[in-house]
């Protein structure tokens, strides 16, 4: 009996990994932060693939979303924000404050329908929880005039590991925000040559890069030379649309 006890004793000292899921989305991205029962969804995918989103993140969460978090509010990443509101409602909403004057859809809608209750702008230097991990917004600091320079930039902390979510930050944020070693790192603006700076890529430390894009992207992401410099560095390359899903726990 003792002997019994003391092997339960030790498997409640294990603790359940924190799993991050890079969602094959087509063009976009959409990122889901796991760690126990919480569960925290970054960004929502482009319009077409929603559905599919939603299937999926209502299997992994068991329906149940801690939060959603919006880096910025361009389609390929708010493109399934309204189903999950309405499927998912996720306790606590999310994004950069992003000033939105356009009265066009979806913008309008976005600011209507997802600034409401439960809503709070993040910045640098704000914290949350994901059940037993952290999430660190390295930037912005303040809004500038680009919507991509102004995408949250997260950093999940867990176990003595992290990952950095870069989202669409370009160059003069990764110059603000400067170098860190993690095991994984999302790389900014889909791989393409508006990010991934030469200094910024030799200041960070990954082991994984993970690319969000579909293939043949009409704007030619990811930019081969931006793959090759992140390889130099040491960094294995996967992208969405040759992977699939991509699961990777701390």
């Amino acid at each position: 009996m003792y002997h019994v006890l003391l092997v339960l004793f030790l498997v409640s000292l294990v603790q359940a990994e924190l799993n991050l899921t890079f969602f094959d989305v087509g063009e976009g991205a959409a990122t889901l932060i796991s760690q126990g029962s919480s569960h925290i969804l970054v960004d929502t995918g482009n319009p077409a693939t929603a559905p599919v989103l939603v299937r999926k993140v209502k299997k992994l969460t068991g329906g149940k979303l801690q939060a959603l978090i919006i880096t910025h509010p361009h389609q390929d990443h708010i493109g399934g924000v309204f189903q999950i509101l309405d499927e998912l409602n996720p306790k606590f909403r999310f994004d950069n404050g992003e000033k939105i004057t356009k009265i066009d859809e979806p913008y309008r809608w976005f600011k209507e329908e997802f600034r409401r209750e439960k809503y709070k702008k993040l910045k640098k230097g704000d914290f949350l929880k994901v059940g037993k991990g952290l999430i660190e917004v390295l930037s912005p600091g303040s809004l500038a005039v680009d919507w991509n320079e102004n995408s949250l930039v997260l950093k999940i902390s867990y176990n003595n590991k992290c990952a950095v979510l870069m989202s669409d930050a370009l160059k003069k944020a990764e110059n603000k925000i400067g170098g860190f070693e993690c095991e994984v790192i999302q790389i900014g603006h889909h791989g393409s040559t508006y990010a991934s700076s030469v200094s910024f890529v030799k200041s960070v430390r990954a082991r994984l890069g993970i690319v969000s894009v579909n293939k043949n992207n009409l704007r030619g992401y990811p930019d081969d030379l931006v793959l090759k410099r992140w390889e130099k560095n040491g960094t294995k390359i996967f992208k969405t649309f040759e992977s699939g899903d991509i699961k990777i726990s701390l």
